[in-house]
This record gives C-alpha cells, sequence and structure tokens, in this order.
C-alpha cells in the first residue's frame, strides 16, 4: 500500500502569503515538505485577499474576477491530468464557502474524490444559522467528502454530524525551522525581563487581555517589559489600546512592533523570556505561534482552546489559563518572572517537545500516513461494494 499511495495523483489547493496568518503559513510548509515529493502533487493556488482587513466575507469584484480565473486554471488541470483526490480547504463561513462550492462543483464533475483539510473551526454553528438553502448546501459537500483532516482531535466534532468518526482524521500542524541561530541564553540579574505578544492584533486573539494584565503584573514585577508584534484588525483596536497605555502609564513596559517576518520576527522570538497568546477566537484552530515560541524555548500562557491544549501542557512547558481572564494571565505571568528555574525546565521541555513533533519533516510523517491510510479506506470500501459476494448479498436482501 505504501508504494501504491505514494503514487497518487493529488489536486492540492492552497493560499499563501500574504496576508500572514496561521493558514497561509501552514500552506507555506506543506508545500516545501516532503508531502510534495510522497505524491504526484499538482497546486491550485487560491488566494482571494492579500491583506489580514480583506479576509472573510467582504464582497468585491476583483474576489468574482479571481474565482472566474481560478476556475478556469482548476478546469484546465482537471482536463490535462487524471487526479485520485482532491485537498480542499473548506471554509465555515457563508460567502467563501459559496466560493468553495462553485470552485468544488468543477472537481465534483470530473469525479475526483475530496478530502477537506480544514483550518477552521465551528462548522456545525455554521451550518444552525444557515438559511435552509444553504443548508442543504453543506451538508451535500460535506458530506460528499471521502473523508476530513482537522488540526486536531478536539477539532473532530467539526464533522461529526456529516461524516462517521471513522473517516476523520486528527494531524497536528508544525513550523518552519528558524534560519537564524540563538545566542546563549544568560539572564542578567538587573536586565528586564521580556513577555512577547505575536499573532493578529485582533481582541479575539487576546492581545486585549494581556494588556489589562500588564498593570497587576508590573506591581509585583517591575522589571518586565511587553512587545506586541503583528497587524492591527481594525483602527478601533488599535485606539482602545493606545487609550489604555496613554491612561496606565505604560508607555515605558509596552512597546508596538508591528508586522514582523523572517529574521526580525526570530529575533524577536529570542530575545523574549515569556510568550502569552490568551485567544479566545471563534474560529480558533491550534495557535501555531506557540509552536514557534515552543521551538525558542520559551514558557508559554494560553488558553483552553481548539488544539491548544493538546499541544500546551499545563505546567510542563506552559500554562493554560482561562479564557477572557487578565488576573489569570497575569497570575502566572508573575510566577513565571520570578522563578528563573521554571523558566528555565518549561524552556527544555518545549525544545525537546519541538524537535521530537513538530517539525516540517514530523509533520509531512503525519500527513503522508493518513492520506494513505484514507486511500486504503476507500479502497478497502470499494473492494467491498464490488466483490461478487457483496453483489450477491444485496440481491438477497432486495
Amino acid at each position: 500500500m505504501m508504494n501504491e499511495s505514494r503514487r497518487l495523483n493529488i489536486l492540492l489547493f492552497a493560499q499563501l502569503p500574504p496576508p500572514y496568518h496561521g493558514f497561509t503559513v501552514m500552506n507555506r510548509l506543506l508545500l516545501n515538505s516532503p508531502f510534495m515529493q510522497a505524491f504526484n502533487v499538482k497546486v491550485q493556488l487560491i488566494n482571494f485577499a492579500k491583506r489580514i482587513e480583506d479576509i472573510g466575507g467582504k464582497f468585491s469584484f476583483k474576489k468574482i474576477a479571481l474565482l472566474i480565473y481560478y476556475v478556469f486554471q482548476t478546469l484546465g488541470k482537471l482536463i490535462r491530468h487524471r487526479f485520485d483526490y482532491c485537498i480542499y480547504p473548506m471554509s465555515f463561513t457563508a460567502i467563501p464557502f459559496l466560493r468553495d462550492v462553485i470552485l468544488l462543483s468543477t472537481v465534483r464533475l470530473f469525479g475526483v474524490k475530496i478530502i477537506y483539510y480544514v483550518h477552521g473551526n465551528n462548522l456545525p454553528d455554521f451550518y444552525a444559522r444557515s438559511p435552509r438553502w444553504l443548508k442543504f448546501l453543506i451538508k451535500n459537500f460535506v458530506c460528499a467528502a471521502q473523508a476530513a483532516i482537522v488540526v486536531g482531535e478536539n477539532l473532530k466534532f467539526n464533522f461529526l454530524p456529516f461524516l462517521p468518526p471513522e473517516r476523520i482524521y486528527a494531524v497536528h500542524n508544525a513550523v518552519e525551522r528558524f534560519k537564524t541561530t540563538p545566542k546563549p541564553r544568560l539572564e542578567a540579574q538587573h536586565e528586564p525581563l521580556q513577555v512577547l505578544y505575536l499573532s493578529n492584533l485582533t481582541r479575539s486573539k487576546g492581545f486585549f487581555v494581556l494588556l489589562e494584565a500588564i498593570p497587576k503584573i508590573i506591581a509585583q514585577c517591575p522589571n518586565v517589559r511587553f512587545h506586541f508584534a503583528g497587524a492591527w484588525r481594525s483602527e478601533q483596536d488599535k485606539k482602545d489600546a493606545e487609550a489604555f497605555v496613554q491612561a496606565h502609564r505604560l508607555h515605558d513596559v509596552v512597546s508596538w512592533k508591528g508586522i514582523v517576518t523572517g529574521e526580525i520576527k526570530e529575533q524577536l522570538f529570542y530575545d523574549a523570556d515569556i510568550f502569552v497568546f490568551p485567544t479566545f477566537y471563534p474560529v480558533e484552530t491550534f495557535g501555531i505561534v506557540n509552536l514557534e515560541a515552543m521551538q525558542a524555548g520559551l514558557p508559554i500562557v494560553t488558553t483552553n482552546h481548539a488544539a491548544i491544549p493538546e499541544v500546551v501542557e499545563d505546567g510542563i512547558n506552559g500554562f493554560i489559563v482561562p479564557k477572557q481572564d487578565p488576573d489569570a494571565v497575569a497570575e502566572k505571568v508573575i510566577l513565571l518572572c520570578k522563578n528563573a528555574e521554571l523558566r528555565h525546565r518549561m524552556r527544555e521541555n518545549n525544545l525537546r517537545k519541538y524537535e521530537s513533533a513538530y517539525t516540517k519533516e514530523k509533520y509531512a510523517e503525519r500527513l503522508i500516513a493518513t492520506i494513505e491510510r484514507i486511500h486504503q479506506q476507500v479502497s478497502s470500501t470499494s473492494l467491498q461494494t464490488f466483490s461478487p459476494q457483496h453483489t450477491a448479498s444485496k440481491k438477497q436482501t432486495v
């Protein structure tokens, strides 16, 4: 089965950065991983936005034109190649889902088996609040898949109303290995400790939760500095954050780094002592920034949300805190600031965990094995369906 499945022809739909967020970064990693050599893969790009603020259901004629362009590109690939499977990143909001329906209808016309590889969350909620006609489309297209892949065991519930459990698979994400090499981490006694938040500056990603925790932290640990890196999602959030900093006189302890990539981003991780990501983002799935912090050896303070607790073990390589709870964030950051031995222990645990499970190579192994299991399952089902014994049994039943 290994040799057979490695020759499978796969049509992979992917979005790449920009904009930079978990899904596009993971796609870039996938396209540069050993997965591409394990199968015969053709890639169909579907980039409908270049900025964070353009993501989602915002209508534009440019997106309509892009959709038409991508449909014709997809048709060209389907005409020229015979694909065994299509791997598609289904969306869980109305307008992007309707876009998916158009592209997937093209794939279904050619009889290609569909595998959903989803980096979203809350499909049952999307289904429940949809009008009847949209529910019909959701059920029709989700149930048509051979299998669904989610990024954590805690996310399998998304497909359980539509697919049997044995056709839902979990594959943890990974992150690229940093290109730069860290300097030895020597904490000087009187140097400020550095706390880092790095993600899009969206309220539901938790940056404001950390901001609200800062006055409580510096009341007990005044020698701490806080760095926020990422793109602002709204001007109002930016104004509110700046007003909070001014009202609490935090100018000397808070810095805004903006969008960071490459070596600049890596250096922020290397310079930090603690990473805080108190997300409650409704469609959060995995939080790959936690993996970047893990690679840098940072203790992580995050939330019990989606698949995050499958990666961050409370008290082992970080702390899990309740959502939207600045006091809980403050408590754990203070504990880490006051305990250098605890920071060191969590650092070592995170470095080991990254190397053992979250490199690009380990991720490719997981995804390759999952596609092979799906293909084996599909092949076994086909053999049962078309075997003489099965056919005779069906005739007797009729």
